[in-house]
């Protein structure tokens, strides 16, 4: 496991683990996170992207549509290196002048590994963005729960798609513990589907659903404006796209099977003990019904 000095920085990795730092475009590592990279970590100067020694530079500094397409990069290649951990530092919160809340909601859309560690205050910044929803300061279209299994097979966690000043954005939590916290609180303002194998989704009750666009994406109308949605959990998907008709109200719906999961038994466990767990708190709040078949 990595160790760090009493300022919180990394100073050891062990062999199996990588630290993840914010470069430029000319790959000159010069000064913060990235000298400590090249001075203990095997990064090179003049290589601006990728892997090199025990680090992985995401250019920080062109442009942010760059930066955010370097993370997704990141992240596709931590999920197809399990056996590495990767230490992410403040990326692009130093001389690039981002703050954590514009760079942390990128890591937690995509980071279902458990081999992605992100910084303090990353994670602080992805809890306050999930308590600013639930808490009515942006407004909360459609969100779902997977259990574990459901979502790339590693983690459980809730998708949000919200309206910040107008614009649709699409944030993902794998904050369980918070997530029950505030739902508890705030539970009255949605309208939820179960869809089965501890899939559920949860429609602000001010939303109806319009139309499906495929197979993957449907239509939501909120105040008198239409938001095209992707659906990630395969129950809810399938529940959405072959239950719903167009301006059904959320409440009265008719279910169809919902496709197998394929998983371990550790796994299924894991996610009948979430399960019983969220019908309880649904029970306690009267939301939980059985669906017609």
């Amino acid at each position: 496991m990595a160790k760090y000095d009493k300022n919180g920085y990394i100073t050891e990795l062990e062999k199996d683990e990588v630290f993840v730092f914010g470069s430029n475009g000319h790959g000159a590592h010069l000064g913060g996170a990235a000298a400590t990279a090249v001075h203990k970590f095997g990064a090179k100067m003049g290589q601006a992207e990728g892997l090199q020694g025990q680090s992985y530079a995401i250019n920080t500094m062109d442009s942010e549509d760059e930066m955010f397409a370097q993370i997704e990069r990141f992240i596709h290649f931590a999920e197809n290196h399990p056996e590495l951990k990767f230490y992410v530092t403040e990326i692009g919160c130093g001389i690039a002048g981002y703050s954590p809340e514009q760079i942390a909601p990128k890591f937690a859309y995509y980071y279902n590994q458990n081999n992605i560690i992100l910084p303090e205050s990353f994670i602080e910044a992805n809890n306050k963005l999930m308590s600013d929803l639930f808490a009515g300061k942006k407004t909360i279209l459609f969100f779902e729960h997977a259990e574990p299994g459901a979502m790339g097979g590693n983690l459980g966690g809730v998708i949000f798609w919200y309206l910040d000043k107008g614009e649709l954005k699409r944030w993902q939590s794998f904050r369980n513990d918070i997530f029950f916290e505030l739902y508890n609180k705030h539970s009255g303002d949605f309208a939820y589907i179960y869809a089965g194998a501890g899939n559920y989704a949860h429609f602000n009750k001010e939303t109806t659903f319009i139309e499906k666009k495929s197979d993957q994406e449907f239509v939501l109308r909120y105040k008198d404006k239409d938001h095209c949605i992707a659906g990630h959990c395969v129950g809810v998907t399938n529940t959405i796209m072959g239950a719903l008709e167009p301006n059904t109200n959320f409440a009265d719906f008719k279910q169809k099977e919902t496709p197998p999961h394929y998983t371990t038994k550790e796994e299924l466990e894991t996610r009948r003990k979430k399960l019983a767990e969220m019908r309880k708190l649904f029970e306690s709040k009267g939301l939980y019904k059985k669906v017609r078949q």
